[in-house]
């Protein structure tokens, strides 16, 4: 991006200078393939602290630098954060569950798919559409540590950050 478009911390980037929400897909000219933006999922924790909520901030800013659409699940705590932040930052997002509307609340209908069956299956979904995983762990959670797994099974990039 160049520096007029550029992030600067402790001030949301320019509405100007985002992407549509509605689309995830950058027009080429005719002789190119039509590409596709970056998709990082970011997995975490319903049972937080505020170091792990300042990295999902940080996950999301960098996202939106990167010119990324983030995927997230719809559970309380870093899935909050980063639902959160991406509406803060007007990053494009897909939320993820299992009912019929985002258990985070804070999530907009619009941005939320649901996965018919658990939430195991829905985290490998995730894991499977995204194109990088990013994990924010609190040591316990089952579900976090799932998604990273399949991400790794999948030979996605991944990482993971572990605050216990």
């Amino acid at each position: 991006k160049d520096s007029a478009t550029r992030w600067n911390p402790g001030k949301p980037p320019a509405v100007a200078a985002i992407a549509s929400l509605s689309s995830i897909a950058v027009t080429l000219p005719a002789e190119t393939k039509e590409a596709t933006v970056y998709k990082l999922l970011i997995s975490g924790s319903r049972t937080t602290n505020p170091k792990m909520e300042q990295v999902a901030r940080s996950a999301v800013k960098r996202a939106w630098y990167l010119g990324w659409h983030v995927l997230v699940g719809d559970a309380t705590g870093i899935d909050a954060v980063v639902v959160r932040s991406c509406l803060v930052y007007l990053v494009p997002f897909t939320c993820y569950g299992i009912n019929t509307t985002p258990r985070n609340l804070q999530c907009p209908q619009e941005n939320y798919i649901r996965i018919y069956g658990t939430y195991y299956q829905r985290d490998e979904h995730m894991a499977t559409v995204c194109d990088r995983c990013f994990a924010i762990w609190n040591g316990r959670s089952r579900g976090t540590k799932y998604t990273y797994d399949c991400a790794v099974r999948l030979g996605k990039p991944a990482d993971i950050q572990v605050y216990e």
